[in-house]
């Protein structure tokens, strides 16, 4: 019984030190690795890396004192391209 508790402490703590991450995520060209989001049973909820299409150009005119930006979407089937919106331009 001891041993199977300690075997459980070990996988508790390394799931809830190791959230994943992009850095061993390997995609095909013209695709990057985004993490997005899920929805689970119970906590913690970590973002999955997925491989996604690249999209380098955000073309979306904005009002003056913003920029285009590219941010992720969050959707039920990958890949899930970005979004592009207007963001403010720090000073």
């Amino acid at each position: 019984m001891m041993k199977f508790v300690v075997v459980l402490a070990a996988i508790v703590a390394f799931v809830d030190a190791a959230p994943n991450s992009c850095d061993t995520v390997r995609c095909s060209g013209g695709e990057h690795c985004l993490l997005q989001k899920v929805y689970c049973y119970a906590p913690p909820c970590y973002p999955v890396p997925m491989c996604v299409p690249k999209e380098t150009t955000c073309v979306l005119p904005c009002p003056l004192g913003q920029s285009c930006v590219l941010e992720p979407v969050y959707c039920k089937k990958a890949p899930c391209p970005p979004k592009q919106s207007c963001m403010e331009i720090p000073q």
